[in-house]
C-alpha cells in the first residue's frame, strides 16, 4: 500500500468480543492521517470489519506482522 513502510496485525479479546488493531508506520513522505485513513478503509472493505488502526513509531523488520494476544480463561 502507498505510504505504508510497515505493519502489524494484532487480535486481541476484551469483554468477550475480538477486537483487531492496525499497528503501523508510515513511510516518511505520507501523511499519517492519510495513510491510516487508508489503512481503515482497505480493511473495512477487504475483512467487512471495523478495525483500529495505530500509528506507532517503529516495527522490528523481524516483527511477527500477525500476532493474537487472546486467552481463553
Amino acid at each position: 500500500m502507498p505510504g505504508l513502510a510497515a505493519y502489524q496485525i494484532v487480535v486481541t479479546r476484551h469483554e468477550h468480543r475480538d477486537e483487531l488493531t492496525c499497528r503501523f508506520v508510515p513511510a516518511p513522505e505520507a501523511s499519517s492521517a492519510e495513510v491510516s485513513a487508508l489503512v481503515a478503509a482497505a480493511l473495512h472493505e477487504s475483512l467487512k470489519l471495523r478495525c483500529n488502526v495505530e500509528r506507532v513509531t517503529g516495527i522490528a523488520g523481524d516483527a511477527k506482522r500477525f500476532i493474537d494476544e487472546r486467552t481463553w480463561e
